[in-house]
């Protein structure tokens, strides 16, 4: 390790901005590591969660264990100096990892909406729901969902270690490890394959579920077109949130070198989105609510009964008393 390289590193430790921001994205991981232990738990417990047609939603909601996940390696490394004192070919991995993490979440995120508005799109539009055709489909839907990982992987490898537009700018004063692209348009091109297609995408399916829900709102049953809206909103709400909240941390990823001290802001924001996730699913989705409302209910049976079991032998002591007395 040169003593220019321990210098910056040692300068990123030390940096009393820096240090506070990160403290506020590590108090943030704490709710949203609780939630999602909760949300998981249930979904393990409740075999009526455990659906094919949840596979779009527990791929997404995996993505936010997994940018959590490096967001702790992040911050066990960084804020304790630790990175500054670990083998070479170690800190270049966590570099790399720290690099790459934000963008490929993004784009496998942003596709993984795109999958879960077009199969939403096709059940309620055009009435055709994938996760109940042939054992086929269902295949082909896996394929397709393992090979968005694929080449989301394969993307990034090919332009930063083949086409080398790219590099893994280190560690430098207050800003983490990232990808830089040499040229602009090429920052433009992955902006457009990650954001903006995405969110056109998302935007016409939305757009066709809308229109046809209210269009045909007098022709089905009451309780399903409530179930529709639900539906309608869930995406909307998800969606919104995921542009608001993660998709600046994206594009700052990008322009790292002229935003850096913004990119300590989208972090918070991508935090508060991952506790917000959770709870869109909970609250929107009918299915969710309804396990929740079990668990709610159970609980409170639970307090009730140990509560009624505190009072008894106090009863049972006044009346012995009571009989002795007499």
């Amino acid at each position: 390790m040169s003593d220019n390289n321990l210098s910056n590193c040692e300068q990123v430790s030390s940096n009393e901005d820096f240090i506070y921001y990160s403290k506020i994205c590590f108090g943030l991981s704490f709710p949203a590591v609780v939630i999602h232990i909760i949300f998981w738990l249930h979904i393990s417990f409740y075999h009526q969660l455990r659906k094919r047609s949840m596979l779009w939603i527990y791929n997404y909601m995996l993505c936010d264990l997994v940018y959590l996940m490096q967001f702790y390696i992040e911050y066990g490394t960084r804020i304790s100096s630790l990175i500054c004192h670990i083998h070479s070919l170690l800190r270049g991995f966590l570099c790399y990892l720290e690099s790459y993490t934000g963008i490929y979440l993004s784009s496998i995120e942003s596709y993984l909406l795109v999958g879960l508005n077009l199969c939403r799109y096709l059940h309620i539009v055009r009435n055709v729901n994938l996760f109940h055709h042939s054992q086929r489909i269902w295949n082909l839907l896996i394929i397709s969902m393992l090979s968005l990982y694929i080449i989301a992987l394969l993307s990034l490898i090919f332009q930063i270690n083949i086409l080398h537009i790219g590099y893994v700018h280190t560690t430098s004063r207050m800003m983490p490890c990232h990808i830089d692209l040499i040229l602009g348009i090429d920052e433009y091109i992955n902006i457009t394959l990650v954001i903006i297609i995405p969110v056109l995408l998302n935007g016409l399916f939305t757009l066709l579920i809308f229109l046809h829900v209210r269009k045909s709102r007098s022709n089905i049953q009451r309780c399903q077109h409530k179930q529709q809206i639900l539906l309608l909103i869930q995406l909307f709400v998800l969606y919104f949130v995921w542009l608001t909240l993660w998709s600046p941390h994206v594009i700052i990823s990008y322009r790292l070198l002229e935003f850096g001290d913004i990119s300590q802001y989208t972090k918070i924001c991508a935090l508060s989105r991952i506790i917000i996730d959770p709870l869109i699913f909970i609250l929107l989705d009918k299915r969710f609510y309804k396990q929740w409302k079990q668990t709610g209910q159970c609980l409170l049976r639970l307090q009730q009964q140990r509560r009624h079991r505190r009072i008894q032998p106090q009863i049972q002591i006044i009346t012995n008393t009571t009989n002795v007395k007499q």
